[in-house]
């Protein structure tokens, strides 16, 4: 799947992945939240690769780093807060 969406992301906003981390790491917004805002307004890239973009700017965002245990230890321990 990560890699289809690589291929995608391409094909849609005529850059690649790490073209895109280069992008944000020399003219882009510090956090995050920013980051995923400035893609979006001054781009024009949808929330998705957005937020997959602003991850990889700090290393993560991979499939590798995917866990749905601690994902779902998460959501329950914020329920409980």
């Amino acid at each position: 799947m990560e890699e289809s969406g690589l291929a995608l992301l391409k094909e849609r906003t005529g850059r690649t992945l790490d073209e895109w981390v280069r992008v944000v790491k020399k003219s882009g917004p510090a956090t995050e939240k920013e980051r995923i805002a400035w893609l979006k307004q001054a781009h024009g890239i949808t929330t998705n690769y957005a937020l997959w973009i602003a991850k990889r700017v700090d290393g993560a965002g991979s499939a590798a780093d995917y866990d749905p245990d601690a994902m779902v230890d998460a959501m329950f321990a914020a329920a409980g807060a």
